[in-house]
């Protein structure tokens, strides 16, 4: 399923769009749906760079994120946003992996549990134009869970099933909504959930961009749910996500209003009429 999912942005400074690609489909090493991505150079006035790109699956992750997992199918969700205020264009890449199992450590015990399909997101730092590497991607890798955003780790929640991105703070830097649509929501099963992070132009480093990581702050999420938003929570509305598509757009950013800020759109497929 090459070019299953599409994000296009500049990940290197160079001011030229690059283009990512998602392989969810692909079999690595003998695992089944382990799925992957390519980032391709864009270049002024000419055809991509093929022969510059590179390519990032499961393995790329810190641990214990970086091992493969059958059905994972990396890269089924990605997004493109500049999270921080740079002087440089470079942007980060996002991945949802909605299908990744997590396990998570009992309470009683040392052993963990896994929670089947609970998603995990993760960034990709930009490299910075000043770095000697040649590489599209930086070295900073971040991995998310439910519990990075101050939630519980659910099974079947699908984290990263749906990713928005826009600057919805007004600040400046983009920031990322994430949806977790079949995340339980005040007791309601699957109700969905989607989490708001801002990005942040906060910094004491004059060469941050150089910096790996990006600007996103998952400790100040906000968590909105149907509630949230005026409707009932109800079992199995899949608020921010899909049932048919795990990339299915059904959450999106755009200055509705035209104040200059982004705003957030999200649906609710299963809701009932």
């Amino acid at each position: 399923r090459f070019g299953a999912t599409l994000a296009a942005g500049d990940v290197n400074g160079d001011v030229v769009v690059d283009l990512a690609i998602g392989v969810p489909g692909e079999d690595i090493n003998g695992v089944s749906d382990a799925g992957l991505l390519h980032v391709i150079p864009g270049r002024t006035g000419q055809q991509l760079a093929i022969a510059a790109s590179v390519h990032r699956d499961a393995r790329a992750l810190p641990s214990p994120f970086g091992v493969l997992q059958t059905d994972a199918q990396f890269g089924s969700v990605l997004a493109i946003g500049m999270f921080k205020n740079t002087s440089f264009s470079v942007r980060n890449l996002v991945v949802g992996v909605p299908e990744q199992d997590v396990a998570v450590a009992g309470r009683l015990s040392a052993l963990s549990t896994t929670r089947v399909d609970a998603g995990i997101v993760t960034i990709f730092s930009g490299n910075s134009p000043l770095l000697t590497s040649s590489e599209l991607l930086g070295s900073g890798v971040q991995v998310w869970t439910a519990e990075t955003l101050g939630a519980t780790v659910q099974a079947f929640a699908r984290l990263g099933q749906t990713l928005a991105v826009g600057n919805l703070t007004g600040d400046g830097p983009d920031d990322l909504a994430v949806a977790a649509p079949g995340q339980n929501a005040g007791g309601a099963s699957q109700a969905g959930v989607v989490f708001v992070v801002p990005g942040s132009g906060v910094s004491n480093d004059a060469l941050c961009q150089v910096c790996d990581g990006g600007g996103l702050v998952p400790s100040a999420a906000q968590v909105l749910d149907q509630e949230s938003v005026g409707t009932r929570r109800e079992t199995g509305d899949r608020f921010g996500g899909s049932v048919a598509s795990r990339s299915a757009a059904t959450m999106t950013a755009g200055d509705m209003d035209g104040d200059g800020q982004d705003d957030l759109f999200i649906g609710s497929p299963q809701e009932d009429g």
